[in-house]
Protein backbone atom coordinates (compact mmCIF):
# COMPACT_ATOMS: atom_id res chain seq x y z
CA UNK A 1 0.00 0.00 0.00
CA UNK A 2 2.63 2.36 0.40
CA UNK A 3 4.80 1.45 -2.50
CA UNK A 4 0.68 1.96 -4.43
CA UNK A 5 0.81 5.51 -2.57
CA UNK A 6 4.54 6.59 -3.33
CA UNK A 7 4.23 5.43 -7.26
CA UNK A 8 0.83 7.48 -7.56
CA UNK A 9 3.11 10.46 -6.95
CA UNK A 10 1.71 10.57 -3.07
CA UNK A 11 3.29 13.77 -1.91
CA UNK A 12 3.38 12.18 2.02
CA UNK A 13 2.86 8.86 3.29
CA UNK A 14 2.19 8.54 7.39
CA UNK A 15 2.09 4.95 8.50
CA UNK A 16 -0.86 4.40 11.30
CA UNK A 17 0.11 1.58 13.06
CA UNK A 18 -1.50 0.79 16.56
CA UNK A 19 -0.02 -2.67 16.72
CA UNK A 20 3.43 -3.09 15.57
CA UNK A 21 4.77 -6.62 15.02
CA UNK A 22 7.29 -7.85 16.27
CA UNK A 23 8.07 -4.93 18.64
CA UNK A 24 9.22 -7.43 21.32
CA UNK A 25 12.05 -8.86 19.14
CA UNK A 26 13.95 -5.08 20.10
CA UNK A 27 17.18 -6.49 20.71
CA UNK A 28 19.32 -9.94 20.88
CA UNK A 29 18.66 -11.96 23.79
CA UNK A 30 20.65 -15.28 22.39
CA UNK A 31 23.47 -15.67 19.44
CA UNK A 32 21.95 -16.21 16.01
CA UNK A 33 18.50 -14.39 16.42
CA UNK A 34 17.43 -11.47 14.70
CA UNK A 35 16.56 -8.14 15.50
CA UNK A 36 13.10 -8.52 13.45
CA UNK A 37 11.80 -5.07 15.09
CA UNK A 38 14.80 -3.30 13.29
CA UNK A 39 13.84 -5.37 9.95
CA UNK A 40 10.03 -4.79 10.05
CA UNK A 41 10.85 -0.46 10.75
CA UNK A 42 13.18 -0.53 8.13
CA UNK A 43 11.45 -2.55 5.45
CA UNK A 44 8.93 0.42 5.84
CA UNK A 45 11.07 2.94 5.50
CA UNK A 46 12.69 2.01 2.61
CA UNK A 47 9.02 1.27 0.75
CA UNK A 48 8.32 4.85 1.47
CA UNK A 49 6.72 5.67 4.78
CA UNK A 50 7.60 9.27 5.60
CA UNK A 51 6.35 9.05 9.29
CA UNK A 52 4.92 6.41 11.52
CA UNK A 53 2.69 6.36 14.16
CA UNK A 54 2.54 3.69 16.74
CA UNK A 55 0.58 2.96 19.98
CA UNK A 56 2.58 1.81 23.28
CA UNK A 57 5.72 -0.23 21.54
CA UNK A 58 7.00 -2.23 22.99
CA UNK A 59 10.48 -0.04 23.30
CA UNK A 60 11.04 2.81 22.94
CA UNK A 61 14.21 3.05 21.74
CA UNK A 62 12.72 1.14 18.45
CA UNK A 63 11.97 4.75 17.68
CA UNK A 64 15.49 5.03 16.43
CA UNK A 65 15.72 2.38 13.86
CA UNK A 66 14.57 4.72 11.31
CA UNK A 67 15.75 8.15 10.35
CA UNK A 68 12.28 9.57 9.90
CA UNK A 69 10.11 10.84 12.88
CA UNK A 70 8.01 8.39 14.45
CA UNK A 71 5.28 8.93 17.17
CA UNK A 72 4.53 6.84 19.80
CA UNK A 73 1.74 7.58 22.03
CA UNK A 74 -0.37 5.91 24.72
CA UNK A 75 -3.18 3.92 25.91
CA UNK A 76 -3.19 5.88 29.27
CA UNK A 77 -5.59 8.46 28.45
CA UNK A 78 -7.91 5.17 27.30
CA UNK A 79 -7.44 2.90 30.37
CA UNK A 80 -7.88 6.00 33.13
CA UNK A 81 -11.44 6.64 33.02
CA UNK A 82 -12.25 2.53 32.89
CA UNK A 83 -10.11 1.82 35.94
CA UNK A 84 -11.96 4.93 37.56
CA UNK A 85 -15.02 3.63 37.30
CA UNK A 86 -14.81 0.41 39.19
CA UNK A 87 -13.74 2.53 42.26
CA UNK A 88 -11.14 0.37 43.40
CA UNK A 89 -9.91 1.73 46.68
CA UNK A 90 -6.58 0.64 48.49
CA UNK A 91 -5.17 0.02 44.59
CA UNK A 92 -1.25 -1.55 44.32
CA UNK A 93 -0.44 -0.60 41.00
CA UNK A 94 1.66 -3.84 39.72
CA UNK A 95 4.33 -4.19 37.24
CA UNK A 96 5.09 -7.47 35.69
CA UNK A 97 8.23 -7.35 35.39
CA UNK A 98 10.99 -4.87 35.92
CA UNK A 99 10.55 -3.19 32.49
CA UNK A 100 7.41 -1.98 33.06
CA UNK A 101 8.44 0.08 36.35
CA UNK A 102 7.97 3.50 34.72
CA UNK A 103 4.81 2.42 33.14
CA UNK A 104 3.61 1.34 36.72
CA UNK A 105 4.68 4.76 38.13
CA UNK A 106 2.59 6.85 35.82
CA UNK A 107 -0.23 4.63 36.30
CA UNK A 108 0.15 5.06 40.35
CA UNK A 109 0.68 8.58 39.66
CA UNK A 110 -2.56 9.29 37.72
CA UNK A 111 -4.80 6.95 39.88
CA UNK A 112 -3.50 8.33 43.22
CA UNK A 113 -2.50 4.78 44.71
CA UNK A 114 -1.26 4.07 47.23
CA UNK A 115 1.60 1.70 46.78
CA UNK A 116 3.38 -0.27 43.41
CA UNK A 117 4.84 -3.89 43.63
CA UNK A 118 7.31 -5.56 41.03
CA UNK A 119 6.70 -9.15 40.06
CA UNK A 120 10.04 -10.96 39.32
CA UNK A 121 9.84 -13.52 36.42
CA UNK A 122 11.97 -15.74 35.01
CA UNK A 123 11.86 -16.38 31.46
CA UNK A 124 12.77 -19.15 29.11
CA UNK A 125 13.32 -17.50 25.89
CA UNK A 126 14.46 -21.75 24.71
CA UNK A 127 11.17 -22.96 25.89
CA UNK A 128 9.29 -20.99 22.89
CA UNK A 129 9.54 -17.92 25.62
CA UNK A 130 7.84 -19.11 28.39
CA UNK A 131 7.76 -17.02 31.83
CA UNK A 132 6.77 -17.55 35.47
CA UNK A 133 6.47 -15.37 38.28
CA UNK A 134 9.06 -16.15 41.12
CA UNK A 135 9.08 -13.36 43.31
CA UNK A 136 7.54 -10.06 44.36
CA UNK A 137 8.77 -6.54 45.32
CA UNK A 138 5.95 -4.85 47.54
CA UNK A 139 2.78 -5.71 49.61
CA UNK A 140 -0.37 -6.71 48.17
CA UNK A 141 -1.82 -7.99 51.21
CA UNK A 142 -5.45 -6.70 51.63
CA UNK A 143 -5.56 -4.52 48.60
CA UNK A 144 -6.61 -4.68 45.41
CA UNK A 145 -4.11 -5.10 42.68
CA UNK A 146 -3.66 -3.83 38.81
CA UNK A 147 -1.43 -5.57 36.59
CA UNK A 148 -0.15 -2.91 33.93
CA UNK A 149 1.65 -4.11 30.83
CA UNK A 150 2.00 -3.48 26.80
CA UNK A 151 1.04 -6.85 25.46
CA UNK A 152 -0.98 -9.71 26.19
CA UNK A 153 0.51 -12.82 24.14
CA UNK A 154 -0.14 -16.55 25.23
CA UNK A 155 -1.43 -14.93 28.51
CA UNK A 156 1.18 -16.65 30.76
CA UNK A 157 2.92 -13.69 32.53
CA UNK A 158 -0.31 -12.05 33.35
CA UNK A 159 -1.60 -14.95 34.41
CA UNK A 160 1.26 -16.40 36.66
CA UNK A 161 1.30 -12.88 37.99
CA UNK A 162 -2.03 -12.57 39.45
CA UNK A 163 -2.09 -15.95 40.40
CA UNK A 164 1.19 -14.93 42.60
CA UNK A 165 -0.66 -11.69 43.75
CA UNK A 166 -3.47 -13.85 45.11
CA UNK A 167 -1.21 -16.58 46.65
CA UNK A 168 0.32 -13.07 48.90
CA UNK A 169 -2.76 -12.33 49.90
CA UNK A 170 -4.18 -9.59 47.11
CA UNK A 171 -7.78 -8.96 47.44
CA UNK A 172 -9.59 -8.32 43.59
CA UNK A 173 -7.01 -8.44 40.80
CA UNK A 174 -7.25 -6.92 37.59
CA UNK A 175 -4.75 -6.24 34.84
CA UNK A 176 -5.36 -3.85 31.73
CA UNK A 177 -2.55 -4.28 28.68
CA UNK A 178 -2.75 -2.23 25.84
CA UNK A 179 -2.95 -5.10 22.83
CA UNK A 180 -4.23 -8.07 23.78
CA UNK A 181 -3.72 -10.89 21.10
CA UNK A 182 -4.45 -13.95 23.53
CA UNK A 183 -2.52 -16.23 21.60
CA UNK A 184 -2.44 -20.02 22.22
CA UNK A 185 -4.73 -20.89 25.08
CA UNK A 186 -4.44 -17.42 26.69
CA UNK A 187 -8.64 -17.51 27.38
CA UNK A 188 -7.93 -20.33 29.09
CA UNK A 189 -4.96 -19.43 31.22
CA UNK A 190 -7.08 -16.13 32.09
CA UNK A 191 -10.12 -18.38 32.92
CA UNK A 192 -8.28 -20.35 35.00
CA UNK A 193 -6.30 -17.46 36.81
CA UNK A 194 -7.20 -15.27 40.01
CA UNK A 195 -7.68 -12.21 37.49
CA UNK A 196 -11.10 -10.91 37.85
CA UNK A 197 -10.89 -8.55 34.44
CA UNK A 198 -8.50 -7.92 31.68
CA UNK A 199 -9.12 -4.66 30.33
CA UNK A 200 -7.36 -4.29 26.67
CA UNK A 201 -7.44 -2.00 23.08
CA UNK A 202 -9.23 -2.56 20.49
CA UNK A 203 -5.43 -1.90 18.49
CA UNK A 204 -6.02 -5.40 17.14
CA UNK A 205 -9.18 -7.19 15.21
CA UNK A 206 -10.10 -9.28 18.03
CA UNK A 207 -11.86 -12.71 17.46
CA UNK A 208 -15.38 -13.48 18.48
CA UNK A 209 -14.36 -15.66 21.49
CA UNK A 210 -12.15 -12.48 22.73
CA UNK A 211 -15.12 -10.30 22.41
CA UNK A 212 -17.47 -12.88 24.17
CA UNK A 213 -15.16 -13.60 27.40
CA UNK A 214 -16.53 -12.70 30.59
CA UNK A 215 -13.10 -11.75 32.01
CA UNK A 216 -12.29 -9.48 29.52
CA UNK A 217 -13.15 -5.90 28.28
CA UNK A 218 -12.41 -3.89 25.78
CA UNK A 219 -11.69 0.02 25.30
CA UNK A 220 -11.71 1.93 22.47
CA UNK A 221 -8.32 3.76 21.16
CA UNK A 222 -10.30 5.31 18.47
CA UNK A 223 -10.47 9.08 19.56
CA UNK A 224 -7.35 8.73 21.05
CA UNK A 225 -5.43 7.54 17.21
CA UNK A 226 -7.48 10.25 15.62
CA UNK A 227 -7.32 13.01 17.53
CA UNK A 228 -3.09 12.14 17.23
CA UNK A 229 -3.80 11.71 13.53
CA UNK A 230 -5.60 15.59 13.27
CA UNK A 231 -2.59 16.71 15.19
CA UNK A 232 -0.31 15.60 12.77
CA UNK A 233 -1.90 17.14 9.79
CA UNK A 234 -2.89 20.44 10.95
CA UNK A 235 1.40 20.75 12.42
CA UNK A 236 0.05 20.60 16.38
CA UNK A 237 2.20 19.67 18.93
CA UNK A 238 1.31 15.92 20.08
CA UNK A 239 3.16 16.17 23.06
CA UNK A 240 0.39 15.89 25.66
CA UNK A 241 -0.58 12.65 23.70
CA UNK A 242 3.02 11.40 23.81
CA UNK A 243 4.01 11.75 27.53
CA UNK A 244 2.82 8.98 29.35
Amino acid sequence: MIDAAKRGSASEVILITPYFGYSRQDRKEMARVPISSAVVASLMEYVGADRILTLDIHAEQEEGFIQHPWDNIYATYAFIPAIKKKKLENLVIVSPDKGGVPRATFYQGLLKASEMAIVYKERDISANNKSEARAMVGDVRGKNALIVDDLIGDGGTVAHAANHLREKGAKRIFACATHGLFSGDALTKISNSALEKVIVTDSVNHRAEVLKHPKIEIVSIAPLMAEAIRRIETGDSISSLIVG
